[in-house]
């Protein structure tokens, strides 16, 4: 069984202690969450909207997987991006581009 097919609840600030007192504390912020889109990253990207940031989720090969977690982050009322790239080396090309792609976006990350 693949980790991306297993159903995880996303934790709020109503299920999880770690997060009660939080709300906000990302306002105005744009965060970059590599591996946003399988394993934990929908959760933590999640977590970050619902604490008032702009998110924006990176994904290697699954971009039906990030646009589902862009809707994540949206239905949390937050604004969000999705951008390719293989962040496992840094000297690959595209990804000297994705601060550039989002900062055009949601504003630099902070």
């Amino acid at each position: 069984m693949a980790w991306d097919s297993v159903a995880t609840p996303v934790p709020t600030p109503e299920t999880s202690p770690a997060m009660a007192g939080a709300m906000g504390s990302f306002r105005g912020r744009t965060a970059l969450v590599t591996g946003g889109a399988r394993g934990i990253g929908p959760a933590i990207c999640r977590m970050l909207a619902a604490e008032g940031a702009r998110v924006a989720i990176n994904y290697a090969t699954n971009e039906r997987a990030a646009q589902e977690t862009l809707d994540l982050v949206r239905s949390a009322g937050a604004q969000g991006v999705i951008v390719a790239g293989d962040v496992s080396s840094l000297g690959r090309v595209h990804v000297n581009h994705l601060p550039t792609k989002i900062a055009a976006t949601t504003g630099t990350i902070t």
